[in-house]
């Protein structure tokens, strides 16, 4: 791998040519096997496995560099050379995906040499999770912008072109990073390693991790270690993440409605205000307007609007003073709330009326005479 620092520098403006050791001088044209970003090269080839075509290999080994653009000056370069035998595989991931706060994240690891199974491997995982999830950061605190350091604000060319492009919660994020104490609120934390098991004799090495009450990115670094009949000892290292999100618990959900009267008693709005929570009392959100589904017998005003709080509201128009219509709401396909009505009825005026009615009905029938 070569590295280099100069910003003004392209791969396409650099010339690498790789020789091999005496007395082949074996010349391998990097273009075939290059890999390449922004200050960054990666030489791949691959070395024979037979034990007389790799003495061909050993010994010393050259690379010239040639800088082709008009700046034909030195540069300074880092170089890393590593070998890696493909021969042993190994594969990381978490048998599944979408993951929910209380949910377990089970790890696995598949390591094989030439197809076959690999036992007997020290196989583990080092996790760093959330100690506090940035729904809720984002929901309890409001925008701190005295509190901001210089060495986290951004440039003035950044601030226009750039900001415009975030949404309204990442604005909110952007400005609550200004603040050291809510970016120390935001770090991971390292947590207990998560010891994997090939419990089946296969070369799959399975565990689990369970602690996953926060919101937030989870990371897990594999470390294997392990010894084959045809490599002996080997090491590999590897770092995956999991996104861990809150799940509504309809339990959890709070819903609260006020009535705004627009244009006298024949024109109301219904104003439907949502705090949906996990069943830890995770926020969900901000940033969940989208997925939040109101089915109502009435018209809606415009869309779910995201106070950038953890609440949600939902203007609705009613037809008038007797108009209670029932609603439904979901969150992401979680039922939050399922046909209850919007606004309870007024049962005690009704009860009332009905009173009335049998009282006016008894007096009619005893002045008519009739039992």
């Amino acid at each position: 791998m070569l590295l280099w620092s100069d910003p003004e520098l392209v791969s396409d403006d650099l010339n690498v040519k790789l020789i091999g050791p005496a007395p082949e001088h074996i010349e391998f044209n990097p273009a075939q096997y290059t890999k390449y970003g922004a200050g960054y090269q990666v030489i791949s080839f691959p070395l024979p496995l037979d034990d007389e075509k790799f003495a061909k290999f050993q010994g010393e080994w050259k690379l010239v560099l040639n800088r082709a653009d008009e700046r034909s000056q030195g540069f300074e370069y880092g170089l890393i050379a590593m070998m890696d035998n493909q021969k042993i595989a190994s594969k990381y991931g978490f048998d599944g995906s979408d993951f929910g706060t209380g949910e377990v994240i089970p790890l696995r690891v598949d390591l094989r040499e030439g197809g076959k199974p690999i036992l007997n491997a020290k196989v583990s995982a080092k996790v760093a999770s959330p100690d506090n999830g940035v729904g809720n950061i984002l929901s309890r605190n409001s925008t701190r912008l005295h509190k901001a350091t210089p060495a986290v604000t951004l440039s003035a060319a950044a601030t226009t072109s750039q900001i415009d492009l975030l949404s309204p919660v990442e604005k909110k994020l952007e400005a609550l990073l200004l603040d050291p104490e809510i970016r120390a609120q935001l770090m991971p934390s390292a947590r207990p390693d998560v010891t994997l098991e090939d419990g089946d004799g296969d070369g799959i090495y399975t565990g689990q991790y369970s602690n996953t009450n926060q919101e937030g990115i989870y990371s897990f670094t594999f470390m294997v270690e392990g010894n084959t009949p045809d490599n002996g000892g080997f090491t590999r290292t590897q770092k995956l993440t999991a996104n861990v999100r809150p799940k509504p618990d309809p339990s959890n959900t709070d819903m609260n409605v006020t009535i705004a009267d627009t244009q006298g008693e024949q024109a109301r709005v219904a104003i439907l205000t949502l705090t949906p929570f996990d069943k830890f009392g995770n926020y969900m959100g901000p940033g969940y307007a989208d997925f939040i589904k109101v089915d109502v017998d009435a018209k809606l005003i415009g869309d779910v609007v995201d106070n950038l709080d953890g609440t949600y509201t939902q203007k609705i128009a009613l037809s008038g003073v007797f108009d209670y219509p029932r609603i439904s709401v979901t969150l992401r396909g979680e039922v939050l709330v399922i046909d209850q009505w919007l606004i309870d009825p007024p049962w005690h005026w009704l009860v009332l009326l009905i009173l009335l009615l049998v009282v006016i009905i008894f007096l009619i029938r005893k002045k008519s005479g009739k039992p």
